[in-house]
């Protein structure tokens, strides 16, 4: 549940009856006098998501375009009366948002909902981008990596480096327990299949894989005197870097894994 933050600017009758319904309706509310300064305090200290202002209480353009100026995510609407008539209140700024009727006090909770919803989609990663981030991260590595699709192990070092970075699958996690079931579940192979394949592949492909790579990806320059990686160390380290990257792409989002308001 998001917290919904709305600023109504009037203490008319009507906006405290409004503001009572949507408090009860889990919207956190504050009222101000209509004053086009005192709004644009409010917005400045605590950027709420709505700002409500009826219509013919002063001229709101543009205060509406200093607030949007400086919060991507408020904004503004104006609540009409129906028994009023209005002109042309449709043009000049593209930024407001109309409320035919002040009165409907259901239907402007329904708009908020809506918009709220809106603000969850801004802040929130769907679990299938998350999905296409790792699996874009992962093959970018392994194509630095001269790890080629012509090799089965490659589709089985993907899959299960995928499932890392998206906590499927954990570093404590055995390989021959755990991560080769998996994957073998997944392919619809043996465990052996998988456990062969990734082991050949890795020692068909590692030495093809430039000092930088190796760096990049593992930290150092695994030396050819100690011969290839294991499974498990490929696996792991590689793992590692790429979740880091992960967590890199997407601190900025959280995991949309519930539903909107």
């Amino acid at each position: 549940m998001v917290e919904m933050k709305a600023l109504l600017c009037s203490e008319s009758e009507n906006m405290r009856k409004l503001a009572d319904m949507l408090t009860k309706n889990g919207v956190s509310v504050k009222v101000c006098p209509a004053e086009p300064l005192d709004i644009l305090q409010e917005c400045m200290t605590q950027p709420p998501f709505a700002v409500l202002i009826e219509e013919g209480a002063f001229e709101y353009r543009e205060l509406v375009r200093k607030i949007s100026a400086q919060s991507a995510i408020t904004k503004v609407y104006i609540l009409c009366d129906p028994f009023t008539p209005y002109f042309d209140i449709h043009s000049e700024c593209n930024d407001i948002y109309y409320i035919d009727n002040m009165y409907k006090h259901a239907d402007i909770l329904a708009k908020l909902k809506y918009s709220a919803v809106d603000i969850v989609k801004k802040d929130y990663i769907s679990r299938e981008t998350l999905y296409q981030t790792a699996d874009n991260i992962v093959h970018t590595a392994l194509n630095e990596l001269c790890f080629t699709a012509n090799y089965t192990g490659s589709a089985y070092l993907q899959s299960s480096l995928v499932a890392l970075c998206l906590s499927d699958l954990k570093h404590s996690d055995s390989m021959c327990k755990t991560i080769y079931p998996y994957i073998a579940d997944r392919f619809d192979v043996s465990t052996a299949s998988v456990e062969r394949s990734i082991r050949t592949v890795i020692k068909r492909c590692w030495n093809n894989s430039s000092d930088e790579a190796h760096v990049k990806y593992f930290g150092f320059i695994y030396s050819k005197d100690r011969g290839v990686p294991t499974n498990r160390e490929f696996i792991m380290i590689l793992a590692d870097s790429l979740i880091r990257e992960m967590q890199r792409m997407t601190s900025a989002y959280k995991v949309n894994s519930m539903s909107a308001i």
